[in-house]
């Protein structure tokens, strides 16, 4: 099922319908251990895009955070994800690239 098939899919839904839909995905993601923390997504979906994208390096997720590193590059570069959910609950992901630590010198934003 592609993005606008599910986009059309939830809007057919009625308000418990919904809710039912937010309890179900919830309980997968659970069971994948994916977590529902707004932090963590913004760091798996910018990684995955990076990821997905010519010409972009690969990045690794850290598992141990260090201070303001959320992933590291192929080269070791050191990246910061940093994740803003707006009042229109529309996710803003920013990613900061740093070499040396607190040297900003690549900042990318997406906006979903």
């Amino acid at each position: 099922m592609n993005d606008k098939e599910i986009d059309n899919l939830v809007l057919t839904l009625n308000d418990e319908g919904f809710i039912s839909l937010r309890i179900l995905v919830g309980a997968e993601m659970a069971r994948r251990g994916i977590s529902i923390d707004i932090d963590e997504l913004g760091e798996r979906l910018v990684i995955l895009v990076f990821n997905s994208t010519p010409g972009l390096p690969n990045l690794m997720r850290i598992q141990k955070k260090a201070k303001n590193v959320d992933a590291l590059s192929r080269n070791g570069e050191r990246y910061s994800i940093k994740t803003i959910l707006n009042e229109k609950n529309r996710a803003r992901f920013i990613l900061i690239a740093t070499i040396p630590a607190n040297r900003f010198f690549n900042t990318f934003c997406w906006y979903f």
